[in-house]
């Protein structure tokens, strides 16, 4: 008898916290239901891409680690995703952001995909989306974001 008032109670107490407060419970179940199903997809080579489009690998992987960071999660299919993007060869603007952002959230040195940022700028002062290509409002401001992702030091740069 007393062990089915105790579970009535609980029930009854459950029942009242999801009645008062339903979006802490959804947020919580959603947020583990999208990280289990964010790991479940992802690739062998640690990627994420987008079913009907294999092109935004590189987009979509550094947009989930991303993702995984402000969610507090460090699960194995971060480090995974980490390790996929760290040796991926980039040389535009768009990657190179994603990719040094990426890094310095993980505390992971991005001292060489910073150089080749740097060398994409323009005599301008801004960024196109490769080497050569005219400055833009987007590619520049992607470019300044990564370093200060990253906290880089030169003023003038920035």
């Amino acid at each position: 008898m007393i062990k089915r008032r105790t579970l009535l109670l609980c029930a009854l107490i459950s029942i009242g916290l999801l009645i008062s407060h339903p979006a802490a419970y959804c947020q919580t179940s959603d947020k583990v239901n999208g990280i289990n199903w964010l790991e479940y997809i992802q690739n062998q080579d640690g990627s994420w891409e987008n079913a009907s489009n294999s092109s935004t690998r590189f987009f979509t992987t550094s947009t989930v680690l991303e993702t995984f960071v402000i969610l507090n999660q460090n699960s194995q299919a971060y480090t995974n995703g980490l390790y996929w993007l760290q040796n991926q060869s980039v040389l535009n603007v768009t990657y190179l952001a994603s990719k040094i952002m990426s890094l310095a959230y993980a505390g992971i040195d991005a001292s060489a995909a910073i150089n080749d940022l740097l060398l994409l700028k323009n005599s301008n002062s801004g960024w196109g989306g490769s080497l050569n290509y005219m400055s833009t409002n987007f590619h520049t401001t992607l470019a300044l974001q990564a370093l200060k992702a990253v906290n880089y030091a030169d003023q003038t740069v920035i």
